[in-house]
């Protein structure tokens, strides 16, 4: 897989995070795996994946990354880039690209219980610029623990009418 961070975003400060804007997300390889998961087991369930990926023949090469998606039966998307083409199954499909463009990116470091305080305060700087989002968040697992850290970025029309 290959990824690409445009890093020609502003980074303006709020407390002790760090809020970058105009952010963009580039994965070629992706497996993608819907599944319903109460949000409080995604730690448990990203590490029996990274355990376990190998199975399948290939190798993850980046970080994973999950969206929840209000009102589905399916409600959490997890995306792993791997490190070449797989045929999709029963079980997950295969993604031959991953962009987002234009998003608003915040990182959340701390308890993974706590991530919904970050979450808010990206969207309190979002709507304080009169953005607007056109994706749900995006999760990026840098590092799971009892200290997570775990980017968020939420993709905004860059279209201002």
């Amino acid at each position: 897989g290959y990824r690409k961070d445009d890093l020609t975003g502003r980074i303006k400060g709020q407390g002790n995070m760090q809020i970058v804007e105009h952010r963009s997300l580039f994965f070629c390889n992706l497996i993608s795996y819907k599944t319903h998961l109460e949000r409080e087991k995604l730690p448990e369930f990203a590490e029996h994946v990274k355990r376990n990926i190998s199975r399948l023949g290939v190798e993850a090469s980046d970080n994973m990354l999950f969206t929840v998606k209000s009102g589905e039966f399916r409600n959490i998307e997890v995306l792993i880039p791997i490190s070449e083409e797989l045929k999709s199954c029963n079980e997950y499909s295969f993604k031959p690209v991953f962009r987002l463009i234009n998003a608003v990116c915040i990182r959340h470091e701390g308890t993974f219980g706590s991530i919904e305080e970050t979450l808010g305060t990206l969207f309190d700087y979002i709507n304080s610029r009169a953005y607007e989002p056109i994706t749900a968040p995006y999760y990026s697992i840098v590092r799971l623990g009892t200290e997570c850290i775990i980017d968020i970025y939420v993709g905004t029309n860059y279209n201002i009418l």
